[in-house]
């Protein structure tokens, strides 16, 4: 996932494309011909920069065009402004959210959002001349306009991969006033400080239901004279949930590396007793239902077992 800094020069202004030597009649020629796809009223990008992106990335190149092709200063807000500033998010958004009120004939996908809390309030996105709201107010505009699940995942990344204090952002959401409060107040009650990637939020979400003994996160166990760190613990039962992502594999040296250590802290973790289940994307979604499944089994089968020392 590229960032907002390293897309930013892939969507361009008519302004700026008249500036490197192209026409009005050339452009439009591009344009209808395909070379360039057209993003907004006066904003486009090259075709295969388009093609080659993602779909987040594709919807932080609307908002470099509407950033481009707006002579008002832009603040982005809720998705917009999560995918901007790299949070996680669930979804794509589908419109380019900014603030401010309506105006009479607005761009096609452009959506303004007038709320007392976001009005004078904005950062610099990294390495780019655009503005977004503040990681915090970010958070709010997404918990007050998406459901309890998507708002808590973005709400989780900010405290993860943004640094915005768990205590403060928690502040905004409990003391959160309007409409779509009761959502965003029920994100701050939700919320933890020991998430580490959208699936672990994601995983945690989905057990939040169910009659479990104390799920702890982050949970350190002592084996084999090494202290493992996983992702969720029953150890009442002796189980274990690790959220498997492909950066897990990345992160952490080369890949066959990191598999080969992997598969030697699963290997002591077993023998010492774990029962260890490992979910990926498709077990918690759009439906935790593998999952919930998996953890079931796992419940009934520990206990009938002996508890883990």
């Amino acid at each position: 996932m590229r960032t907002t800094k390293e897309l930013y020069d892939y969507a361009h202004s008519t302004q700026e494309l008249l500036e490197r030597g192209h026409s009005t009649r050339s452009i439009k020629n591009r344009a209808d011909a395909g070379e360039l796809i057209t993003l907004c009223r006066g904003g486009y990008c090259e075709r295969h920069l388009w093609e080659g992106a993602n779909p987040k990335e594709k919807a932080i190149l609307n908002a470099v065009a509407t950033h481009k092709t707006l002579s008002e200063k832009v603040v982005f807000s809720h998705e917009t402004a999560a995918v901007v500033q790299g949070l996680a998010t669930l979804d794509v958004p589908r419109e380019t959210h900014i603030v401010g009120r309506r105006i009479h004939g607005e761009k096609q996908g452009l959506r303004r959002h007038y709320h007392d809390a976001f009005q004078g309030k904005s950062t610099p996105v990294a390495g780019t001349p655009m503005l977004a709201l503040p990681p915090e107010l970010t958070v709010l505009s997404c918990a007050t306009s998406q459901s309890v699940q998507s708002a808590l995942v973005t709400a989780e990344s900010a405290v993860y991969s943004a640094g915005v204090p768990y205590d403060d952002l928690r502040t905004v959401l409990l003391e959160s006033k309007g409409r779509g409060c009761r959502t965003a107040r029920r994100v701050g009650q939700l919320m933890s400080p020991l998430s580490e990637s959208a699936g672990e939020t994601l995983v945690r979400f989905a057990l939040l239901d169910e009659a479990l003994p104390e799920l702890v996160q982050q949970y350190e166990i002592s084996v084999a004279g090494r202290i493992y760190r996983v992702d969720f613990a029953l150890p009442e039962l002796g189980i274990i949930i690790e959220f498997d992502g492909a950066l897990k594999y990345t992160d952490y040296g080369p890949a066959d590396q990191v598999i080969l250590r992997e598969r030697q802290r699963e290997k002591d973790l077993q023998n010492a007793g774990w029962y260890v289940i490992r979910v990926g994307w498709g077990d918690v979604y759009p439906r935790p239902h593998r999952l919930l499944a998996m953890v079931r089994d796992a419940v009934e089968r520990r206990s009938r077992a002996p508890r883990v020392a």
